[in-house]
């Protein structure tokens, strides 16, 4: 009902989905390059970030155009930072388990797919449930340094005593 989109503007609702996948191929193109001259983690923290930052705002947009763009700016950091992260999750492991671990990435991006609903179910507005669903993202950003410097010495230890 926000912005008049019923009827004849109905479409532009779709629309906002295909945008957001328009920008995280945009993002997957030039994040994956940029990740190649500049580092994984870095570009995967920039993403990140930037992907909190955008999701916040696309909470708080006054009209659907800006909505929009933002939404494609969501997706352009979206693509770039899932690139990121599965890589370097998969770099980080040996080639026996690769496989695994990629498919373990995977799986908690569909847990999230899966936990969405019963969120959409129990915050009923929009903007609400863009703020909650950004949190998480946020919180890890404020210890980035803290989890990745843990997380290394957890998977470095663990392929010392294997």
């Amino acid at each position: 009902m926000q912005w008049n989109l019923i009827c004849d503007q109905a479409y532009k609702v779709d629309l906002v989905q295909s945008v957001l996948m328009v920008g995280s191929l945009t993002g997957a193109l030039i994040f994956g390059a940029l990740a190649d001259i500049y580092g994984r983690r870095k570009i995967w923290y920039i993403t990140l970030s930037s992907l909190v930052v955008f999701g916040f705002a696309s909470s708080f947009a006054p009209n659907y155009r800006i909505y929009l763009a933002l939404r494609f700016l969501t997706g352009v950091f979206v693509g770039g930072e899932i690139l990121s992260a599965f890589v370097l999750a998969t770099e980080l492991i040996g080639p026996s388990y690769r496989g695994f671990v990629g498919i373990m990435v995977q799986c908690f991006f569909t847990a999230g797919l899966l936990i969405l609903p019963i969120m959409s179910y129990l915050i009923r507005d929009w903007r609400t449930l863009s703020v909650v669903l950004s949190l998480p993202g946020s919180v890890f950003v404020l210890f980035f340094r803290w989890v990745c410097n843990e997380c290394l010495t957890i998977i470095f230890n663990g392929a010392i005593n294997m």
